[in-house]
């Protein structure tokens, strides 16, 4: 008795295998991709702006709610611990003592609330004019 061998299911699932493939590869990467996006520490609706200047490096990010709060990266401080704060922070890159002259060249950039009070941003920029730091960027929104 002679057995035939159906080839015809076997070269469907060879055929559809890659695409499988295919398809989890693309929902792996998507899953990944979406997640990557680094959340604020509250919420800010930025200033509108016209014009965009991309940077060099990658500056230091002060935060500042419409409530007052104060954040540098990943800190939440208090106005009078700002100054501190920055110089830690600069200091702070490979482990060793930064130059003065390096803490002018590093961009600093507020991101603040629409409803923040001006003055509150005003003191701010005071104080990194005082600090001698030259590049501030105010975060917008186009």
């Amino acid at each position: 008795m002679k057995i035939t061998r159906d080839d015809s299911s076997s070269e469907l699932t060879e055929s559809t295998l890659p695409m499988i493939n295919v398809v989890f590869l693309l929902l792996i990467f998507f899953m990944i991709a979406g997640s990557l996006q680094k959340t604020l520490p509250f919420n800010i609706n930025p200033l509108q702006a016209k014009a965009d200047i991309p940077q060099q490096e990658k500056p230091l990010i002060i935060h500042l709610s419409a409530l007052g709060r104060i954040m540098v990266d990943d800190q939440e401080i208090e106005f009078g611990q700002l100054q501190t704060a920055i110089e830690q922070k600069f200091n702070n890159i490979d482990d060793q003592a930064t130059p003065p002259i390096v803490l002018r060249l590093r961009p600093i950039t507020i991101r603040s609330d629409q409803s923040t009070n001006t003055t509150d941003v005003i003191k701010i920029l005071s104080l990194l004019k005082e600090m001698k730091i030259e590049q501030v960027a105010l975060a917008t929104v186009r």
